[in-house]
């Protein structure tokens, strides 16, 4: 459904919630719908997509690291230890990066003064 303004300038505005592309995997499309569930409707315009599909492809890929570290640091020489290390930082990096960008982290949402009230006023 769209809702179009009168006058000369035209606006629709989705309401409905972007489908998954095809090229991502099972979890990747879940991630995608998780993501998507929890912001308005319309939140992710065509144009951002490219940005969310990376989103869910670092998300994924820092869960394998993850996994990685959890099942096998114990046997990873030092080298590769921080090798993996520094893999795990870098996708890290690039989510925050990238929901600051889709403004779906808290910094996106919070300013000093709404952060301080947020803080003050939550539950113990």
């Amino acid at each position: 459904m769209s809702k179009r303004p009168t006058g000369s300038n035209v606006l629709l505005i989705s309401d409905r919630r972007p489908e998954p592309p095809q090229e991502l995997t099972a979890d990747q499309a879940a991630e995608w719908k998780a993501i998507v569930a929890r912001m308005p409707a319309g939140w992710f315009a065509r144009e951002t997509w490219p940005l969310l599909v990376q989103l869910v492809r670092h998300i994924s890929a820092a869960r394998g690291i993850a996994r990685m570290l959890d099942r096998h640091w114990e046997n990873y020489g030092l080298e590769t230890l921080a090798l993996t290390l520094r893999m795990q930082e870098r996708e890290s990096k690039a989510i925050a990066t990238l929901a600051t960008k889709l403004r779906l982290s808290q910094q996106s949402s919070y300013n000093a003064k709404t952060a301080a009230t947020a803080k003050a006023n939550r539950a113990e």
